[in-house]
């Protein structure tokens, strides 16, 4: 019995905490001050990493996730990959929108 509680209290203490990460996409046309598209990626509530149409790379916004891509480049290159892809993505689906809307101009 004195095995299976210290087995019970170390697989308590080793258990992981629950956390959260969310991808924030946006995606707009005609607005000249602002990207056409933007994606942030928040752990916790905290931004950790920035992609826009204007950059070709992404922007670490915390320093745990600067080493995480400094130490592993292939998460990098995955990472700017999935923003080109969304990117895309979102270009498609609001020149979509436009047609069937019947929304040639940006307003």
């Amino acid at each position: 019995m004195k095995r299976l509680f210290t087995f019970l209290l170390i697989c308590h203490i080793a258990s992981p905490e629950p956390h959260s990460l969310w991808y924030i996409i946006s995606s707009s046309s005609g607005m000249s001050e602002f990207p056409d598209f933007l994606a942030y990626a928040v752990v916790d509530g905290v931004e950790v990493g920035y992609c826009d149409n204007n950059l070709n790379n992404i922007k670490a916004r915390t320093p745990w996730m600067s080493k995480l891509l400094e130490d592993y480049p292939q998460h990098m290159q995955w990472m700017i990959n999935k923003c080109l892809i969304n990117r895309l993505d979102f270009k498609a689906t609001i020149m979509t929108l436009k047609q069937r809307f019947n929304q040639s101009k940006g307003k």
